[in-house]
């Protein structure tokens, strides 16, 4: 296996068509290292059969009570084309 095949391996190699869900508080510095922000957050990972398109959805809860989602696909080959 070439280092590309095992970073995205290394990566991405345990998630399941299923998902798998990281849950969070994200937080926002100064350069001081002061906190400007802090919110919860969701961010689940999912694969397609073959392990090749890993799709995550992120659902942020801000303090006011009020939500946003982001959404995203990392793909395999544009990802180790852009390694090389």
């Amino acid at each position: 296996m070439n280092l590309q095949e095992q970073n995205w391996h290394n990566l991405f190699g345990y998630h399941t068509p299923e998902g798998t869900a990281w849950y969070g508080i994200w937080t926002k510095y100064s350069a001081n290292l002061e906190v400007i922000k802090s919110h919860q957050g969701i961010r689940k990972f999912s694969a397609n059969e073959d392990k090749t398109v890993i799709t995550h959805r992120n659902i942020y809860t801000y303090v006011d009570g009020s939500t946003e989602e982001k959404n995203g696909k990392l793909r395999k080959k544009l990802l180790i084309n852009l390694m090389v």
